[in-house]
């Protein structure tokens, strides 16, 4: 019930978090003495320039009744090799379903099955050198594949270890995000350099978690659910460069701040911007208190609660190039139609290249393009990639 509980923490800690909403708070994320620091002002959204940053489609794969061999059921990643091919990791089918440069289908590799080579719960992938690596969670296991789909070998994931993300870097390893329950200390919130098997090269960001919640008799109200939640440790983000990049950066979301820190886990600069957060929508305390009643841990009204603002940021992404895109947070209703999302765009040396908007979000990164997941006309989850470009002098393209 406790391990059960902790995604759910993750979530509505990187959703509210205590803070004085037009104050800079102090770093959430410890910065190393000597760590080159960056204090920048916010850009408003009325001073965004909606050119600065374009995110065009480029290739849209899924949704194309002609080739029923190359159907998505229930997509969960996309990853892209050096040489352009586009792996597309269906977790509905258990397998991965291989494109070309130019969107042709190539076929599939991997079925339904607890033998080598077959998945039973995928959940994310990442390229590290020239090797896919694709974690499994119903069999527990980091499956390593080459780029033309043959089976290079599988490895136990170590037990009390809850992966939350991974990512690849340029040489042959991979960085994940991950919740590591061993040890008498508790939970410890993780991240750390790997390489293909699964060992561990460097630890980049450890911190300890609270210790779990008691839950008395198998229930627990709402409001000790909810205010339990608040008090747990900021969850950093993590993101890396694709392609080559030897830098990740680090951010607890619930502040604008940012550590980079290189492959070996020096820290290269720190980065802090005084972000206003904004108030917690009534939609959302509504939606969560409802929630939390269906669930069977008790009943609860928004008044209940002392709800914090909003976090200050949603997320972070990379690109090709190693530059950092970060996403503000926008006041917005959760009944308001989408909008386009405002993004800052960094040079791996913590330089602000460009303030602007974006309309979709992708999640992975290689050359010229970015890759990611959303949802057509037609209500069907394709897979896309985009050409990204920032207009500034120099950002290099």
């Amino acid at each position: 019930m406790q391990r059960a509980l902790l995604p759910l923490l993750a979530l509505i800690a990187a959703t509210f978090a205590c803070a004085e909403p037009l104050e800079l708070a102090d770093w959430r994320i410890e910065v190393p003495p000597g760590t080159r620091i960056i204090e920048l002002p916010s850009v408003p959204l009325e001073e965004r320039d909606a050119d600065a940053v374009r995110l065009v489609d480029d290739l849209v794969l899924g949704g194309d009744d002609t080739d029923v061999q190359a159907l998505f059921y229930r997509p969960v990643d996309i990853v892209a090799a050096a040489n352009g091919r586009m792996f597309v990791a269906d977790s509905g089918d258990r397998r991965v379903l291989m494109f070309a440069a130019d969107g042709t289908y190539l076929g599939s590799f991997g079925r339904e099955g607890q033998g080598p080579g077959e998945f039973s719960s995928i959940v994310s992938m990442a390229i590290a050198g020239d090797r896919i690596v694709i974690k499994d969670n119903r069999n527990n296991r980091l499956s390593v594949w080459t780029v033309d789909g043959e089976h290079v070998a599988d490895h136990p994931s170590r037990s009390f270890r809850v992966l939350l993300r991974m990512e690849g870097m340029g040489d042959d390893a991979f960085v994940a995000w991950f919740i590591d329950e061993a040890g008498d200390g508790g939970p410890r919130l993780v991240v750390a350099r790997h390489a293909l098997d699964g060992s561990e090269l460097t630890r980049l960001f450890d911190e300890p978690l609270p210790p779990p919640m008691v839950i008395r008799d198998g229930q627990s109200t709402t409001r000790e659910l909810v205010q339990r939640s608040i008090e747990v440790l900021d969850y950093p983000e993590v993101h890396t460069a694709a392609g080559g990049a030897d830098i990740a950066y680090l951010s607890p979301i619930h502040e604008y701040q940012v550590l980079a820190v290189s492959a070996d886990g020096s820290p290269r600069w720190a980065l802090r911007v005084a972000w206003p957060r904004p108030p917690l929508a009534e939609s959302t305390k509504a939606a969560l208190v409802e929630q939390r009643s269906r669930s069977g841990t008790g009943t609860a009204t928004v008044g209940d609660f002392d709800w914090p603002p909003a976090s200050a940021l949603q997320l972070l992404r990379t690109d090709g190039a190693g530059r950092l895109y970060v996403f503000p947070t926008m006041p917005r209703e959760d009944d308001e139609p989408p909008a386009p999302r405002m993004v800052d765009v960094y040079s791996p040396t913590g330089e602000l290249l460009a303030a602007g908007l974006v309309d979709h979000i992708w999640t992975h990164a290689r050359g010229d393009y970015v890759y990611g997941l959303r949802t057509n006309e037609r209500d069907e989850r394709v897979a896309v990639r985009y050409r990204l470009t920032v207009n500034h002098p120099e950002a290099g393209r």
